[in-house]
Protein backbone atom coordinates (compact mmCIF):
# COMPACT_ATOMS: atom_id res chain seq x y z
CA UNK A 1 0.00 0.00 0.00
CA UNK A 2 1.05 3.63 -0.25
CA UNK A 3 2.22 3.74 3.36
CA UNK A 4 4.44 0.69 2.83
CA UNK A 5 2.18 -1.72 4.69
CA UNK A 6 0.92 -4.98 3.21
CA UNK A 7 -2.68 -6.21 3.32
CA UNK A 8 -4.49 -9.36 2.22
CA UNK A 9 -7.36 -8.97 -0.28
CA UNK A 10 -10.12 -11.51 -0.94
CA UNK A 11 -12.00 -11.43 -4.25
CA UNK A 12 -15.27 -13.32 -4.59
CA UNK A 13 -17.65 -14.63 -7.27
CA UNK A 14 -17.78 -12.69 -10.56
CA UNK A 15 -15.17 -10.18 -9.35
CA UNK A 16 -12.68 -13.01 -8.79
CA UNK A 17 -13.52 -14.61 -12.15
CA UNK A 18 -13.09 -11.35 -14.06
CA UNK A 19 -9.82 -10.63 -12.26
CA UNK A 20 -8.44 -14.10 -13.07
CA UNK A 21 -9.43 -13.78 -16.74
CA UNK A 22 -7.71 -10.44 -17.15
CA UNK A 23 -4.68 -11.45 -15.06
CA UNK A 24 -4.11 -14.57 -17.18
CA UNK A 25 -4.50 -12.54 -20.37
CA UNK A 26 -1.82 -10.06 -19.25
CA UNK A 27 1.54 -10.97 -20.80
CA UNK A 28 3.25 -8.68 -18.29
CA UNK A 29 1.69 -8.52 -14.86
CA UNK A 30 0.59 -5.08 -13.58
CA UNK A 31 2.45 -2.99 -11.02
CA UNK A 32 -0.58 -1.37 -9.40
CA UNK A 33 -4.10 -2.58 -8.65
CA UNK A 34 -6.97 -0.40 -7.42
CA UNK A 35 -9.92 -2.07 -5.66
CA UNK A 36 -13.07 -0.05 -5.01
CA UNK A 37 -16.06 -0.62 -2.72
CA UNK A 38 -14.44 -3.24 -0.46
CA UNK A 39 -15.34 -4.35 3.06
CA UNK A 40 -12.66 -4.20 5.76
CA UNK A 41 -12.59 -7.15 8.17
CA UNK A 42 -10.39 -8.57 10.91
CA UNK A 43 -9.13 -12.06 10.06
CA UNK A 44 -6.51 -13.81 12.17
CA UNK A 45 -5.77 -10.57 13.99
CA UNK A 46 -5.02 -8.67 10.76
CA UNK A 47 -7.08 -6.27 8.67
CA UNK A 48 -8.23 -7.73 5.35
CA UNK A 49 -10.28 -6.39 2.44
CA UNK A 50 -13.09 -8.37 0.80
CA UNK A 51 -14.74 -7.53 -2.49
CA UNK A 52 -18.47 -6.87 -2.76
CA UNK A 53 -20.91 -7.09 -5.66
CA UNK A 54 -20.17 -3.42 -6.36
CA UNK A 55 -16.38 -3.77 -6.33
CA UNK A 56 -14.28 -2.98 -9.37
CA UNK A 57 -10.60 -3.73 -10.02
CA UNK A 58 -8.40 -1.43 -12.11
CA UNK A 59 -4.92 -2.24 -13.45
CA UNK A 60 -2.01 0.20 -13.85
CA UNK A 61 -3.00 3.06 -16.19
CA UNK A 62 -6.71 2.13 -16.49
CA UNK A 63 -7.76 5.31 -14.69
CA UNK A 64 -6.14 8.54 -13.51
CA UNK A 65 -5.83 7.37 -9.90
CA UNK A 66 -3.66 4.35 -10.73
CA UNK A 67 -1.55 6.38 -13.13
CA UNK A 68 -0.96 9.00 -10.45
CA UNK A 69 -0.01 6.30 -7.95
CA UNK A 70 2.53 4.84 -10.41
CA UNK A 71 3.98 8.33 -10.90
CA UNK A 72 4.21 8.83 -7.14
CA UNK A 73 5.94 5.45 -6.71
CA UNK A 74 8.45 6.28 -9.45
CA UNK A 75 9.30 9.55 -7.71
CA UNK A 76 9.68 7.91 -4.29
CA UNK A 77 11.41 4.68 -5.33
CA UNK A 78 14.45 4.93 -7.64
CA UNK A 79 14.19 1.18 -8.29
CA UNK A 80 10.55 1.30 -9.35
CA UNK A 81 9.79 0.55 -12.99
CA UNK A 82 7.27 2.02 -15.37
CA UNK A 83 3.75 0.80 -15.95
CA UNK A 84 3.00 -2.46 -17.72
CA UNK A 85 1.94 -0.52 -20.79
CA UNK A 86 5.47 0.85 -21.11
CA UNK A 87 7.07 -2.44 -20.09
CA UNK A 88 5.44 -4.16 -23.08
CA UNK A 89 7.68 -2.10 -25.37
CA UNK A 90 10.92 -2.96 -23.57
CA UNK A 91 13.46 -4.91 -25.61
CA UNK A 92 14.89 -8.22 -24.40
CA UNK A 93 18.70 -8.42 -24.34
CA UNK A 94 21.31 -10.93 -23.25
CA UNK A 95 23.99 -9.95 -20.72
CA UNK A 96 26.53 -9.54 -23.50
CA UNK A 97 24.13 -7.28 -25.40
CA UNK A 98 23.60 -5.18 -22.27
CA UNK A 99 27.35 -4.63 -21.98
CA UNK A 100 27.64 -3.85 -25.69
CA UNK A 101 24.84 -1.29 -25.40
CA UNK A 102 26.71 0.49 -22.61
CA UNK A 103 29.94 0.49 -24.63
CA UNK A 104 28.44 1.79 -27.87
CA UNK A 105 25.54 4.07 -26.90
CA UNK A 106 25.46 7.51 -25.31
CA UNK A 107 24.60 7.77 -21.58
CA UNK A 108 20.84 7.55 -21.05
CA UNK A 109 18.06 6.17 -18.88
CA UNK A 110 16.53 3.04 -20.39
CA UNK A 111 14.98 -0.28 -19.39
CA UNK A 112 15.62 -3.75 -20.80
CA UNK A 113 14.39 -7.27 -20.11
CA UNK A 114 16.89 -10.01 -19.35
CA UNK A 115 16.28 -13.70 -18.53
CA UNK A 116 18.85 -15.10 -16.10
CA UNK A 117 19.46 -17.62 -13.34
CA UNK A 118 20.70 -16.55 -9.89
CA UNK A 119 23.92 -18.50 -9.28
CA UNK A 120 25.33 -16.77 -6.19
CA UNK A 121 24.45 -14.24 -3.47
CA UNK A 122 27.16 -11.58 -3.18
CA UNK A 123 27.24 -10.72 0.50
CA UNK A 124 30.11 -8.22 0.39
CA UNK A 125 27.71 -5.25 0.24
CA UNK A 126 25.27 -6.60 2.83
CA UNK A 127 21.61 -7.42 2.33
CA UNK A 128 19.77 -4.43 3.81
CA UNK A 129 19.93 -0.72 4.50
CA UNK A 130 18.11 1.80 6.69
CA UNK A 131 15.93 4.05 4.54
CA UNK A 132 13.93 7.19 5.02
CA UNK A 133 10.35 6.54 6.17
CA UNK A 134 9.09 9.00 3.53
CA UNK A 135 11.10 7.68 0.58
CA UNK A 136 13.59 4.88 -0.11
CA UNK A 137 16.80 6.89 0.20
CA UNK A 138 19.49 5.57 2.54
CA UNK A 139 19.63 7.69 5.68
CA UNK A 140 22.73 9.58 6.73
CA UNK A 141 23.69 9.94 10.38
CA UNK A 142 23.92 13.35 12.06
CA UNK A 143 24.73 14.23 15.67
CA UNK A 144 21.22 13.69 17.02
CA UNK A 145 19.12 12.09 14.28
CA UNK A 146 19.05 10.43 10.88
CA UNK A 147 18.77 12.70 7.85
CA UNK A 148 17.42 11.95 4.38
CA UNK A 149 19.48 13.75 1.73
CA UNK A 150 16.65 13.47 -0.80
CA UNK A 151 13.62 14.89 1.01
CA UNK A 152 15.66 16.62 3.76
CA UNK A 153 13.37 15.31 6.50
CA UNK A 154 14.65 14.12 9.88
CA UNK A 155 13.90 10.51 10.85
CA UNK A 156 13.88 9.35 14.46
CA UNK A 157 13.68 5.73 13.29
CA UNK A 158 14.38 4.58 9.74
CA UNK A 159 12.89 1.64 7.86
CA UNK A 160 14.91 -1.49 7.14
CA UNK A 161 14.73 -2.42 3.44
CA UNK A 162 16.28 -5.04 1.20
CA UNK A 163 19.28 -4.30 -0.95
CA UNK A 164 21.49 -7.20 -1.97
CA UNK A 165 23.56 -8.16 -4.99
CA UNK A 166 23.29 -11.44 -6.89
CA UNK A 167 25.52 -13.00 -9.51
CA UNK A 168 23.41 -14.15 -12.46
CA UNK A 169 24.02 -16.18 -15.61
CA UNK A 170 22.04 -16.19 -18.86
CA UNK A 171 21.48 -18.91 -21.47
CA UNK A 172 24.86 -18.08 -23.04
CA UNK A 173 26.61 -18.59 -19.68
CA UNK A 174 27.58 -14.90 -19.52
CA UNK A 175 27.51 -13.50 -15.99
CA UNK A 176 26.65 -10.15 -14.43
CA UNK A 177 25.79 -8.57 -11.08
CA UNK A 178 22.15 -7.63 -10.52
CA UNK A 179 21.00 -5.53 -7.56
CA UNK A 180 17.77 -6.57 -5.81
CA UNK A 181 15.85 -3.89 -3.89
CA UNK A 182 13.01 -4.00 -1.39
CA UNK A 183 10.01 -4.78 -3.61
CA UNK A 184 11.74 -7.64 -5.43
CA UNK A 185 13.25 -8.90 -2.16
CA UNK A 186 9.76 -9.07 -0.70
CA UNK A 187 8.64 -11.04 -3.77
CA UNK A 188 11.39 -13.61 -3.29
CA UNK A 189 11.20 -13.96 0.49
CA UNK A 190 7.58 -13.18 1.33
CA UNK A 191 8.64 -11.19 4.42
CA UNK A 192 9.87 -7.69 5.00
CA UNK A 193 13.52 -7.08 5.81
CA UNK A 194 12.80 -6.10 9.41
CA UNK A 195 10.91 -9.35 10.00
CA UNK A 196 13.71 -11.41 8.45
CA UNK A 197 16.25 -9.63 10.63
CA UNK A 198 14.32 -10.25 13.84
CA UNK A 199 13.77 -13.92 13.01
CA UNK A 200 17.27 -14.70 11.71
CA UNK A 201 19.17 -12.59 14.24
CA UNK A 202 17.10 -12.39 17.46
CA UNK A 203 20.17 -11.29 19.43
CA UNK A 204 21.28 -8.73 16.86
CA UNK A 205 24.01 -8.86 14.22
CA UNK A 206 27.37 -7.18 13.88
CA UNK A 207 27.71 -4.63 11.10
CA UNK A 208 30.77 -4.08 8.96
CA UNK A 209 33.45 -1.44 9.62
CA UNK A 210 31.27 1.31 8.16
CA UNK A 211 28.42 0.42 10.52
CA UNK A 212 25.94 0.30 7.62
CA UNK A 213 25.87 -3.30 6.42
CA UNK A 214 25.07 -6.58 8.14
CA UNK A 215 27.93 -9.05 7.90
CA UNK A 216 25.76 -12.16 7.75
CA UNK A 217 23.39 -13.05 4.92
CA UNK A 218 20.16 -14.72 6.08
CA UNK A 219 19.65 -18.29 4.92
CA UNK A 220 16.33 -17.41 3.27
CA UNK A 221 18.21 -15.10 0.90
CA UNK A 222 20.85 -17.73 0.17
CA UNK A 223 18.03 -20.14 -0.71
CA UNK A 224 16.97 -18.14 -3.81
CA UNK A 225 20.10 -19.36 -5.64
CA UNK A 226 18.93 -21.38 -8.63
CA UNK A 227 15.83 -19.28 -9.32
CA UNK A 228 15.46 -18.30 -13.00
CA UNK A 229 13.59 -15.08 -13.74
CA UNK A 230 12.91 -12.58 -16.45
CA UNK A 231 13.97 -9.29 -14.90
CA UNK A 232 13.43 -5.76 -16.05
CA UNK A 233 16.70 -3.92 -15.43
CA UNK A 234 17.28 -0.20 -15.47
CA UNK A 235 20.27 1.55 -16.96
CA UNK A 236 21.11 5.10 -15.87
CA UNK A 237 23.88 7.53 -16.75
CA UNK A 238 25.89 5.95 -13.92
CA UNK A 239 26.13 2.62 -15.78
CA UNK A 240 27.92 4.32 -18.66
CA UNK A 241 30.76 5.57 -16.43
CA UNK A 242 30.90 2.91 -13.71
CA UNK A 243 34.16 1.02 -13.19
CA UNK A 244 32.30 -1.84 -11.48
CA UNK A 245 29.19 -2.67 -13.47
CA UNK A 246 25.94 -3.61 -11.73
CA UNK A 247 22.39 -3.67 -13.08
CA UNK A 248 19.47 -2.55 -10.93
CA UNK A 249 16.39 -4.79 -11.05
CA UNK A 250 13.23 -2.72 -11.01
CA UNK A 251 10.76 -5.45 -11.82
CA UNK A 252 10.36 -9.23 -11.85
CA UNK A 253 8.39 -9.86 -15.03
CA UNK A 254 8.36 -13.67 -14.76
CA UNK A 255 9.57 -16.03 -12.05
CA UNK A 256 10.59 -19.71 -12.13
CA UNK A 257 11.16 -19.79 -15.89
CA UNK A 258 13.31 -22.14 -17.98
CA UNK A 259 15.91 -20.07 -19.77
CA UNK A 260 17.34 -23.13 -21.53
CA UNK A 261 14.07 -24.27 -23.10
CA UNK A 262 15.18 -23.79 -26.72
CA UNK A 263 17.53 -26.42 -28.25
CA UNK A 264 20.96 -25.14 -29.20
CA UNK A 265 22.42 -25.35 -32.71
CA UNK A 266 24.85 -27.98 -31.43
CA UNK A 267 21.97 -30.13 -30.18
CA UNK A 268 20.23 -29.81 -33.52
CA UNK A 269 23.38 -30.77 -35.42
CA UNK A 270 23.87 -33.74 -33.07
CA UNK A 271 20.35 -34.97 -33.83
CA UNK A 272 21.08 -34.65 -37.57
CA UNK A 273 24.30 -36.64 -37.25
CA UNK A 274 26.41 -33.60 -38.08
CA UNK A 275 24.82 -33.28 -41.55
CA UNK A 276 22.74 -30.57 -43.10
CA UNK A 277 19.03 -31.42 -43.34
CA UNK A 278 19.19 -31.54 -47.13
CA UNK A 279 22.21 -33.84 -47.12
CA UNK A 280 20.60 -36.25 -44.66
CA UNK A 281 17.40 -36.41 -46.71
CA UNK A 282 19.24 -36.93 -50.00
CA UNK A 283 21.37 -39.71 -48.52
CA UNK A 284 18.29 -41.55 -47.25
CA UNK A 285 16.54 -41.04 -50.57
CA UNK A 286 19.55 -42.40 -52.48
CA UNK A 287 19.71 -45.54 -50.34
CA UNK A 288 15.99 -46.13 -50.84
CA UNK A 289 16.32 -45.81 -54.61
CA UNK A 290 19.27 -48.25 -54.73
CA UNK A 291 17.37 -50.78 -52.62
CA UNK A 292 14.29 -50.49 -54.82
CA UNK A 293 16.39 -50.94 -58.01
CA UNK A 294 18.08 -54.03 -56.52
CA UNK A 295 14.73 -55.60 -55.68
CA UNK A 296 13.42 -54.84 -59.17
CA UNK A 297 16.48 -56.48 -60.71
CA UNK A 298 15.98 -59.64 -58.64
CA UNK A 299 12.32 -59.77 -59.64
CA UNK A 300 13.19 -59.50 -63.36
CA UNK A 301 15.79 -62.28 -63.09
CA UNK A 302 13.28 -64.56 -61.36
CA UNK A 303 10.75 -63.98 -64.14
CA UNK A 304 13.34 -64.86 -66.82
CA UNK A 305 14.22 -68.12 -65.04
CA UNK A 306 10.56 -69.12 -64.77
CA UNK A 307 9.92 -68.51 -68.53
CA UNK A 308 13.05 -70.49 -69.48
CA UNK A 309 11.94 -73.49 -67.38
CA UNK A 310 8.51 -73.39 -68.98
Amino acid sequence: MRDGETIRIYLWDIIAANFRTRWNASELKPNVLLLTTANAKFLGGAVTLSSTSASRVFFDADIAETSEFITWLSEQDPAFGSSSTAVAKVETLTINELNEFIEKEIPQKINFLCSVTIIKILGESGWNYVSCTYCNTMLEESDTTLICTTCNKPNKVGMLRYRFEVLVSDANNDVATFVIFDREGLHFLGRRAAEVFSLEFPEGDDSDDSGKFSKKTPQCILDIVGRSCKFQVKLTEYNFRATRQTFTVNRIVEDNINIHSKPSEQDIEGDMGGKEPGQSTNASSGKSKKKAAHLQLEDNNNNKIQRHNT
